[in-house]
């Protein structure tokens, strides 16, 4: 938790080529899916040249989808090493390598494994968990100025998940480890 909000401060703290200066993200992220509830919505910054970028993401799911109501909180790390530039204001990030830290908040859910159960009941926490991600980005601006906006779409694994699926296949089918993600990302 610690490391993530160094990393969240050094992103703050780095001015982005372009957006508002200093502190203020330099885009807003908007995702349905992908391991961070229903929808999810936050801030981002960027290092750098934008190839690296931070999302702080609030995530919600409905208790009808989910038989309890969820509410999660998600750091998300990015890396897009390659970009396409097309004709009139279009480009294309085709592979964009990302790694999520994920709380979910509520009594259900813990970190440690509560004493009412013994060692090792739990093989991991319910509160948080890690993922990584595989995806790709367009990013259209306008040809007379305004934002400039990107679509995503992304595959996501829980860490727990995969190896829970290494160690018993047959039963734990690709699509309970893997979660499909879409989002928008708006920068000033």
């Amino acid at each position: 938790m610690h490391r993530a909000l160094l990393l969240l401060a050094l992103a703050a703290a780095s001015p982005a080529s372009a957006g508002p200066p200093g502190w203020l993200p330099p885009r807003m992220v908007f995702q349905v899916a992908g391991q961070l509830g229903l929808v999810a919505a936050g801030p981002g910054w960027e290092l750098g040249d934008a190839h690296v970028r931070i999302d702080v993401l609030a995530g919600w799911a409905p208790a009808r989808l989910t038989g309890v109501e969820i509410f999660t909180i998600s750091e998300k790390l990015s890396w897009a090493p390659w970009r396409l530039a097309g004709a009139r204001g279009f480009r294309l990030e085709p592979a964009v390598l990302s790694f999520q830290l994920t709380y979910a908040f509520g009594d259900a859910y813990f970190v440690r494994s509560p004493a009412r159960y013994p060692e090792a009941y739990y093989q991991v926490p319910t509160a948080l968990h890690s993922g990584v991600g595989l995806g790709a980005c367009a990013w259209w601006r306008p040809p007379r100025g305004g934002p400039e906006v990107g679509l995503y779409a992304e595959a996501v694994a829980l860490g727990a998940m995969v190896a829970l699926w290494r160690e018993n296949p047959r039963t734990l089918g690709l699509d309970d480890v893997v979660s499909l993600a879409f989002g928008l990302a708006v920068r000033p």
